[in-house]
């Protein structure tokens, strides 16, 4: 397809690392394509009125995954080899992780399409909670997967990035959104919201 820039890889290099998909075992393929969304990501004076500075990069990407090469009922991870990610933001079941490393500024974002069944049973077994005085909204031990669909996906233990786990053949493609961006004259903060603007 002429909208890949990149098709059946298996890691995309950025400064501060490379970006790969494993079952633990072996690689599996993936595409790229732009990020559809790549809108420069505008600094705001202190007063927030003027511009002061507005951030763009030409690598935003989205990382495309055939469920062909995926099996149900198999876990795989999504990572960036040399960096810890953190949670950064996240807007309607889309989140980002992002970290800076030797001047650059990297991050990847994902979808979660059972964000809303998650909640549910979260409050479910908020109810069941007899001593949760404060009523704050925790994560059951587990979720009940069969409620769920597509894939089940979480933040990776190490940091490096997301695991997911397929649940189904409801879904063509799983999409990642990976970009990165150099730090030059502001602080790392700044540029590490911009990444987390395009990719959530």
């Amino acid at each position: 397809m002429k909208e890949f820039l990149f098709q059946n890889i298996s890691e995309l290099s950025s400064p501060v690392g490379a970006f790969v998909v494993s079952d633990g075992i072996r690689y599996i393929p993936f595409s790229i394509k732009k990020n559809g969304f790549n809108q420069p990501y505008e600094i705001y004076d202190s007063n927030n009125k003027s511009i002061v500075a507005t951030l763009t990069t030409d690598t935003n990407y989205t990382l495309v995954i055939d469920m062909k090469d995926l099996k149900i009922g198999q876990s795989y991870k999504i990572s960036c080899s040399s960096v810890k990610l953190e949670r950064f933001d996240s807007d309607e079941c889309t989140e980002a992780m992002t970290a800076t490393l030797n001047g650059w500024s990297v991050g990847i974002g994902m979808h979660n399409p059972n964000e809303e069944e998650e909640l549910r049973q979260a409050i479910i077994y908020l109810k069941t909670m007899k001593h949760n005085l404060a009523k704050v909204i925790v994560a059951p031990p587990s979720y009940d997967e069969t409620k769920m669909r597509g894939y089940y996906i979480e933040q990776s233990s190490d940091s490096t990035g997301y695991t997911f786990k397929v649940l189904d053949a409801s879904l063509d493609y799983i999409y990642f959104e990976i970009a990165w961006i150099e730090n030059v004259s502001l602080p790392a903060l700044e540029y590490e919201a911009a990444i987390s603007f395009w990719l959530t």
